[in-house]
């Protein structure tokens, strides 16, 4: 392990400058309030890729956080497209994720929910927009709008808000995850609860 202002970095350090590389919540809220001030076709292309990139971050490093540390060669060989990662995609990265117990079937759903979004935004021959028929069904069938957080959101609201709020609330609970495994802990109530909490808020 690394060395960390002369000391040797333990597992918790290498976890917590992981979560790090993940921005805080109030970095992703000042992104987005920035973005929601433009009622644009184009504000709603930026929030639909903003957001999917946000999560394929957050999804790498996540998986990360279950390898052993990876030098950068080795990271670029797993997850950069130049060099034909195989964690290179975003379906990739959610299933990989997913295989290695980050989160359950339903937050797997929200996510490739998000990815279809992205992808209609980024493929399309005409303009889109979150009012469009398509994307507000998508946006209606994500799960974590009603699950119990912080970040409360009408399930009427306007798909664009619906969309956002989700990108949010999955960027916050992984980062939130990362930064307490639950291997970090022998305590064993503790481990019970945090796993409850992880069932919770990542189903």
């Amino acid at each position: 392990m690394a060395k960390k202002n002369g000391k040797k970095e333990t597992e918790r350090d290498r976890l917590a400058l992981l979560a790090a590389v993940i921005p805080d919540d109030q970095a992703i809220e000042d992104t987005f309030e920035a973005l929601t001030k433009d009622r644009s076709s184009f504000s709603d292309y930026a929030i639909a890729m903003i957001g999917a990139s946000l999560l394929e971050k957050s999804l790498e490093v996540a998986i990360r956080a279950y390898l052993r540390p990876l030098n950068e060669t080795e990271g670029k060989r797993l997850f950069n497209f130049e060099a034909n990662g195989p964690l290179a995609e975003f379906s990739a990265r959610i299933k990989m994720a997913h295989a290695v117990g980050v989160y359950g079937p339903k937050t797997m759903g929200d996510l490739n929910l998000i990815r279809e979004i992205r992808n209609l935004f980024a493929h399309s021959t005409h303009e889109m927009t979150f009012r469009l028929k398509d994307i507000v069904t998508l946006c209606d069938r994500l799960n974590v709008t009603n699950t119990v957080s912080l970040l409360e959101i009408s399930p009427t609201a306007p798909a664009r808000d619906r969309f956002i709020h989700a990108a949010k609330a999955l960027a916050s609970r992984l980062r939130s995850r990362i930064a307490q495994p639950l291997s970090d802990t022998g305590n064993q109530l503790l481990v019970i609860t945090r796993k409850m909490e992880r069932e919770r808020f990542l189903p």
